[in-house]
């Protein structure tokens, strides 16, 4: 494939650019932190940590009664 080598005029934009986009995605990785933090903190979780081995295994069978059984009272 080839690749066209760009004036340097729209080089130097394109890497203005693509450090602005790098700026905002690390304030916003910051942001979502504290935002999170925030979450917990006002929910009284600070110390939650999910169990990653945690799950729910059910039958397509069982899954379909509950949801029937439940759409019809």
């Amino acid at each position: 494939m080839d690749i066209p080598i760009l004036e340097m005029g729209i080089q130097k934009h394109i890497a203005k650019n693509l450090q602005e986009a790098n700026k905002k995605r690390i304030i916003s990785q910051q942001l979502y932190t504290s935002a999170e933090a925030y979450l917990l903190e006002c929910l009284g979780m600070t110390e939650f940590a999910a169990n990653p081995n945690a799950c729910n295994v059910k039958t397509l069978k069982e899954s379909f009664l509950e949801t029937w059984i439940f759409s019809t009272n």
